[in-house]
């Protein structure tokens, strides 16, 4: 047990920290997520003790704070997601001492503006906001726009309907997770992205959007489009001008056939269309070289549809898929 370095006590009864924990000098990995602890009580008194300790993953349990000797720990991930009872100004004061902090998840908190502490996070890659409903972009969240690490914002379940041109303040922001905000207009995100030069990844799934816009073409560095679960009809011929996508995920929505131009897309390495009602393949898409995987609907094709799919792209893996779960 000693040499322990990944231990998840998830989904139990904890009131407590086990003192035991100390003793896991290699321990990188704790999750205790969704428990009944209240206090974070780490013995440091022994400058040996978590020194190793790397992500802690303390979600869903009734915490109040943060003592302050949790500084030193060298944590490059924390999650305190649905730690409603947090007393989250105190606790940045502890929080904003994690100088290697690269991820960091406040879902579900009920917050209503951000931590003006959290900028001075200068690791921070990767910042989880989702399930905050009240939330709104605010001053806070354009102080934290001068935050020149940040390069993954997941803004999942809020109540957006969409973003603030202030966005490309993020000057290293490639990853944007929009996903579950059923009012956001799909234009107005592109609009407010098309000065974020660094964008290569964007998710509007559940988000019940019905068209692509032709303006989609102006986020030209994409390389990673997600849009499964809406009601999207059809597909853009400007999706030809995303030169460097790679990745584009269109699964759940109501597509009856896919655009010649789709063949163009010659970077697309993987292409999910399960759950739509297309009926066959164009044969431009034989010009996909570097796909290797294509997933289609199972029953909307026949037997003859399903041969020419192999005979188009010999070399692409292609799974058919029945049924699509949101």
């Amino acid at each position: 047990m000693r040499n322990l370095q990944v231990l998840k006590l998830n989904n139990n009864d904890l009131t407590e920290l086990p003192e035991e924990l100390a003793k896991l000098k290699k321990l990188q990995i704790l999750s205790l997520d969704s428990n009944k602890i209240k206090a974070l009580v780490f013995n440091t008194a022994d400058p040996r003790n978590f020194t190793s300790l790397e992500q802690l993953f303390v979600g869903y349990n009734p915490i109040t704070g943060f003592p302050e000797n949790l500084k030193n720990i060298p944590l490059t991930h924390l999650s305190i997601a649905g730690c409603k009872n947090l007393d989250i100004i105190p606790a940045f004061d502890v929080i904003s001492l994690f100088k290697e902090l690269n991820y960091l998840d406040m879902s579900n908190l009920n917050l209503d503006t951000i931590p003006w502490k959290l900028v001075n996070l200068y690791s921070l890659n990767t910042l989880n906001l989702s399930g905050n409903q009240n939330m709104a972009w605010d001053t806070s969240i354009f102080y934290l726009s001068q935050h020149k690490a940040i390069d993954e914002l997941i803004l999942q379940n809020n109540k957006f309907t969409g973003i603030p041109t202030f966005i490309s303040r993020f000057v290293n922001l490639q990853k944007i997770d929009l996903s579950n905000n059923p009012n956001i207009q799909f234009s107005e995100v592109i609009d407010a992205c098309r000065k974020v030069e660094n964008l290569s990844s964007i998710n509007l799934s559940n988000c019940k959007i019905k068209d692509i816009p032709a303006s989609i073409q102006s986020l030209s560095k994409l390389s990673e489009v997600v849009l499964r679960n809406n009601n999207i009809r059809r597909i853009p011929k400007e999706l030809i001008h995303l030169e460097q996508l790679e990745y584009l995920d269109l699964s759940n929505n109501q597509i009856g056939e896919l655009p010649d131009e789709l063949g163009s897309v010659e970077n697309l390495e993987t292409l999910l269309l399960g759950g739509n009602a297309i009926s066959y393949l164009p044969e431009d898409m034989e010009n996909l070289k570097e796909l290797k995987y294509l997933e289609l609907p199972k029953e909307s094709l026949d037997k003859d549809a399903k041969k020419n799919v192999k005979k188009i792209l010999p070399d692409t893996e292609v799974v058919y898929i029945s049924e699509i779960e949101e």
